[in-house]
């Protein structure tokens, strides 16, 4: 008998190319205990017919017809619909393991009050599977404080909401939504999580497997859409500054506000936010503030001298990192065929 219950929620937008793949991924699963909520954002694509035809297949499978609301708010209605005991996210455009239901419901069964399970990822670009770096906590479960501190000790704390599968009866206590509207909800959501929980657990388990698509939502070349997309990371930034200066764990406070900074630098590049119609949105203090370790402070110094001469170096850095093919992000790569 199975008794762990999961419900997949999958927000959906224009995404017919890949979505096919990403529900076949999740109908094949080893272990059957599961719902499928699928939520079609306003798509103007093929999208709501696969999503329908897939549901007319298996009754396991909810969709959820919206308007073009967002995905905040399409995650969060799929949260407020579950029924599952364990919620797993997935973006409509990748796919997860076969056999990841399996695999977190044996980890449950060994840690049944657990709240968040940490899981590997993979992802897919230009024909690779890239696999980032990733720091297994190989022991009893720990409290989400001292899982955020080994893994930016590391360098390997993930903000995608995908990388962690959550006990609902968690998320609903503490009132973990979404913030509606805002476009950096990885970012905003993520460590306000692992900062109320107080048992988590990483496995040493490929779950999710994300498709790096030049085309997506977060990775448009338009120079408007990137300006505002930088424009809402910079505000969030901001709103977690605030949060993380409440926190008491020195170490971790420290760890998590320079972390922040490096977000800021990344936001900074990709809305090419050194022109100077966009000035106005950088408060120096900001970084002067939660800087902590050296080189981050260095960044700053340079940063604040010449903002235009940080962004070359930025992009000069970049470039080196692509010709290098990810070898800094990646412990793994090799060649796939799809």
């Amino acid at each position: 008998m199975n008794d762990i219950k999961f419900t997949i929620i999958v927000p959906i937008y224009n995404t017919e190319m890949y979505l096919t793949k990403c529900l076949n991924s999740l109908v094949k699963q080893t272990y059957t205990n599961f719902e499928i909520i699928l939520i079609n954002d306003g798509s103007t694509d093929n999208s709501p017919k696969i999503c329908d035809e897939f549901a007319s297949r298996d009754s396991r499978i909810i969709v959820l017809h919206e308007g073009n609301e967002g995905a905040t708010a399409s995650i969060n209605k799929g949260l407020k619909r579950a029924t599952g005991d364990y919620i797993v996210f997935l973006d409509s455009d990748d796919y997860i393991n076969e056999q990841s239901c399996e695999m977190l419901n044996n980890t449950i069964k060994k840690y049944p009050n657990i709240e968040i399970i940490n899981t590997k990822s993979r992802i897919i670009k230009d024909g690779c599977l890239i696999t980032p770096k990733h720091t297994v906590v190989d022991n009893e479960p720990i409290n989400g404080h001292e899982f955020l501190k080994i893994q930016l000790r590391n360098n390997t704390f993930w903000m995608p909401i995908w990388y962690n599968i959550y006990k609902r009866s968690f998320l609903l206590d503490n009132n973990l939504f979404l913030k509606n509207g805002i476009m950096a909800y990885d970012l905003q959501w993520t460590p306000r999580v692992f900062l109320l929980a107080k048992s988590v657990i990483s496995i040493d388990f490929f779950h999710h497997y994300r498709n790096c698509r030049p085309n997506s939502m977060s990775r448009g070349q338009n120079i408007q859409h990137r300006r505002k997309r930088a424009e809402n990371h910079i505000s969030t930034c901001y709103e977690l500054e605030i949060i993380y200066d409440k926190i008491e764990d020195k170490e971790l406070r420290l760890l998590l506000k320079d972390k922040l900074v490096h977000y800021f630098f990344y936001i900074f590049h990709y809305g090419k936010l050194y022109q100077k119609q966009t000035r106005h949105l950088i408060k120096n203090d900001f970084l002067n503030k939660n800087a902590s370790k050296t080189v981050t402070k260095i960044s700053v110094r340079i940063f604040t001298v010449n903002k235009c001469f940080f962004y070359y170096i930025v992009e000069v850095l970049y470039l080196f990192r692509r010709l290098i093919k990810h070898k800094e992000l990646s412990t793994e790569k090799k060649y796939i065929h799809e």
